[in-house]
């Protein structure tokens, strides 16, 4: 592979960031723009390119490049050596490297490792350094072993890192480490475990719930230890300890420089938790963790343990009822556990034993069924279970049940407000209920499934309401269609000759302009632009109409639209609109047509547009899309045009009207048999 040797290349991520566009605008100017950068390494899913000659064709190009970031400066000498090198070895060397240079800052010790990296024996000399520093600091600089077959490139790398790490001040070092391991974690799709996700929404979650209780707070599961960090980051109560357990020693290992580097004390070890308990003295406030997820190995659990009296050693698959004990075991009286875990464990038949030992003993405070997505670069759903010991429950004899699966991002965290004051539910848009504990046992299954608990919590008067609504919707809808007069005029059209747009505007028909960046820098407006701009999906859905008294005579102007241009969209299916008013500005991804209405009726470009004949022109594997200079418009008179398009409209409205028929139809339905299930009057 040709490496960069300005010293690194960027992937199309590392493109937008330096760009500040999105990933999708960088797509699109690899395909349209001839003198965008060509790959030099990397594969075709995830190109990379020179970052060198992409700077400079950004700054070509209207997107000026300021200095380059510490954080994508060491992502980028990173990224010249991908599918040479591991990555997981890469990553190992650029931590030991930053806690090296936060250990001694600019002192003999870092001076001798600069120099070490000048005469290309730096790996050797980090470890005599480790030699050197004894045990307590000699771990953070331990380079696991690498690949023996690269050596060279190995020693070439770290001395490129090191050359990084050299130049940045101590207050970039954790940022440098936040922006590695999220790269690595984005570009190798690893979730959960391995590396983890910084700043990831569950990470943020448990550390809500452990940020007001200071004191010991305790992560049998901590991996890459973000949810510790971001506990400390959040506290309003006074941490005393951080303490975490994992059994992966890279994980371990990687927690432990990242609390380094944020100066930030943790004890932090490498064990086995459900085979064997570390700790078994340990009493926290707190304790947060989540758990892995997807298929277990087998686990043999210990019947003499201590920690498995409350609900006896889980079923060998079903290590999640050994980690919920696990975090018991190891609560102060009235402390509070919060476990991240799958939905199956809330309902699952063959966990329904440990299900019913657990509520029975008072250790199951509440059970919250979250949104899809909050775990990091994964679809898998997950519940919070919040756990105590022993008769500890703030309920006595309930269970505080939630379903927070319907949740905005904006939301997730509004969770923790719950939990630490119950009353604030009584005003969220969230089902919940408090279950008795009665309730729960008599049930074979001991479910505590949050969306089973909550389905029969409904709001009667929105039953009927809603009835009421589907019921005039329809009666609308069916007027509508039974009022059409369809093809009220016939329709025996001269022949025809096709013209493309191309050549339509050739001969000065069609005019066509796109839109050029962001946003119209034009506009006269500027303070109520947000309205004025048309979007794609506003061009999809209908254009929002002006206010009536609205003085369009000051918005008049060469980019902004005119009475009957038409406004077009190609990406993935055609679209196009008429702006009978005129005045707007127009969004990215929209075509403005302006059509000379001596020969064409606007309206009748616009069902053009649209017509089956045209989608043959749509192309593209990720994004389908079109060349607007492409499609096809069937030439005939004018009058003729105005003939198709009303013909056209009543053609529509009717498939418009039946839309609006079916979807009231379906609600009625609906509502209807909800009535009798919740026992709702809808009589009149």
């Amino acid at each position: 592979m040709n490496r960069d040797s300005d010293g690194g290349l960027v992937s199309p991520s590392d493109v937008a960031v330096l760009a500040n566009v999105t990933r999708a605008a960088v797509s699109n100017w690899r395909k349209r723009r001839h003198d965008f950068p060509l790959p030099i390494g990397g594969t075709t899913a995830n190109p990379l390119f020179s970052r060198s000659e992409i700077e400079d064709w950004l700054n070509r190009n209207g997107h000026p490049v300021g200095r380059q970031s510490a954080e994508m400066a060491a992502w980028s000498t990173m990224n010249k050596y991908r599918g040479q090198l591991p990555i997981e070895s890469m990553t190992a060397v650029a931590h030991a490297l930053l806690c090296a240079r936060k250990l001694f800052d600019v002192g003999p010790e870092w001076a001798g490792l600069v120099q070490a990296g000048a005469d290309g024996r730096i790996l050797d000399a980090m470890v005599d350094v480790v030699d050197d520093v004894g045990p307590e600091d000699g771990p953070l600089l331990q380079i696991p072993s690498v690949s023996n077959s690269t050596p060279a490139l190995m020693e070439s790398c770290a001395g490129e890192l090191l050359t990084v790490i050299a130049g940045l001040p101590l207050t970039e070092l954790a940022d440098v480490s936040d922006h590695i391991v999220e790269r690595v974690s984005s570009s190798e799709r690893r979730t959960g475990g391995q590396y983890g996700v910084v700043g990831s929404a569950v990470s943020t979650l448990l550390a809500g719930c452990a940020a007001t209780v200071g004191g010991t707070v305790y992560d049998p599961a901590c991996g890459i230890g973000e949810t510790l960090l971001r506990t400390s980051e959040m506290a309003t109560a006074k941490v005393v300890d951080l303490v975490g357990h994992d059994e992966h020693r890279a994980e371990v290992l990687l927690a432990r420089q990242r609390c380094f580097l944020r100066g930030i004390p943790a004890k932090i070890s490498d064990a086995d938790v459900l085979t064997s308990d570390p700790d078994p003295a340990l009493r926290a406030d707190v304790v947060v963790a989540q758990l892995p997820l997807g298929p277990h190995q087998a686990h043999e659990f210990s019947k003499s343990d201590q920690r498995w009296t409350l609900a006896g050693p889980p079923p060998p698959k079903t290590p999640e009822f050994a980690w919920i004990q696990h975090v018991i075991a190891h609560l102060a009286p009235e402390a509070r556990g919060y476990l991240l875990a799958s939905p199956e464990t809330t309902f699952a038949p063959r966990t329904a034993k440990m299900r019913r030992l657990l509520v029975d003993a008072g250790c199951v405070e509440a059970v919250i069924g979250l949104p899809p997505k909050m775990i990091p670069l994964s679809a898998v759903p997950a519940v919070l279970w919040v756990v105590c010991r022993p008769g500890a429950s703030r309920f006595a004899d309930s269970v505080l049940v939630i379903d927070a699966s319907g949740l905005s991002p904006a939301d997730e965290l509004r969770v923790t407000e719950w939990l630490r004051q119950p009353s604030t539910l009584d005003s969220a848009h969230v089902a919940w209920t408090t279950v008795r504990v009665a309730e729960v046992l008599a049930d074979e299954e001991v479910s505590l499934s949050p969306r089973g608990l909550t389905a029969s919590i409904v709001d009667p008067q929105d039953i009927a309401d809603r009835y009421v609504v589907a019921r005039s919707d329809l009666a609308a809808a069916l007027h509508a269609m039974g009022s059409a007069d369809l093809i009220s005029e016939g329709l025996s059209l001269p022949a025809s000759r096709v013209a493309t747009i191309r050549q339509l505007k050739r001969q000065g028909s069609v005019d066509v302009f796109r839109t050029r960046g962001r946003r119209n820098s034009e506009d006269p407006d500027q303070e109520n632009s947000g309205r004025w701009i048309v979007t794609t999906d506003m061009v999809r859905d209908g254009l929002v109409p002006l206010p009536a008294d609205e003085d369009l005579s000051s918005r008049r102007g060469e980019n902004l639209t005119e009475p009957g241009d038409v406004l077009a969209t190609t990406m993935r299916t055609l679209h196009a609109v008429v702006d009978e008013t005129g005045g707007r500005s127009v969004g990215p991804g929209v075509i403005r047509l302006r059509v000379d209405r001596s020969q064409f009726n606007p309206g009748y470009i616009a069902a053009c547009v649209t017509a089956g004949w045209n989608q043959r022109y749509e192309a593209g594997f990720y994004t389908p899309h079109a060349n607007i200079r492409d499609l096809e418009i069937p030439v005939i008179p004018l009058a003729d045009q105005e003939r198709v398009v009303r013909n056209v409209e009543q053609a529509r409205s009717v498939a418009d009207a039946a839309k609006l028929a079916s979807l009231a139809a379906t609600e009625l339905a609906e509502t209807l048999l909800e009535s009798v299930r919740f026992n709702v009057d809808l009589g009149e």
